[in-house]
């Protein structure tokens, strides 16, 4: 998972890149059975940001300054259906973090 490469993000990307098109060239049969990079940011929210605003957004949007200048630049480009849907999942995500119970256990 990228969180946990050693070198960081950069570093995993690439390594993901070339064992992506390996994959893709020897088991196109078997796609829907595995693990790809949409099913991991999935899983792992946290993941999803960091990938995103270094790979894919300027992948299809172009360099961009920051993050934090970019997102709303980004929301202009959703009609009004998929503002709708997206304020769904955040008061969704919302009530959730809300009765979730955090606890942490240094040995798991």
């Amino acid at each position: 998972m990228p969180e946990y490469w050693p070198d960081g993000t950069e570093a995993w990307a690439g390594v993901y890149e070339d064992r992506l098109q390996t994959f893709l060239k020897t088991d196109v049969g078997k796609l829907a059975e595995r693990r790809f990079l949409g099913q991991l940011c999935g899983e792992e929210e946290f993941a999803f940001d960091a990938i995103y605003w270094q790979k894919l957004d300027p992948r299809f949007f172009g360099p961009t300054g920051s993050p934090d200048e970019a997102w709303s630049e980004r929301l202009k480009l959703l009609d009004e259906k998929d503002l709708e849907s997206m304020e769904a999942l955040v008061q969704i995500k919302m009530k959730l973090m809300e009765e979730r119970e955090l606890c942490w256990d240094p040995y798991e």
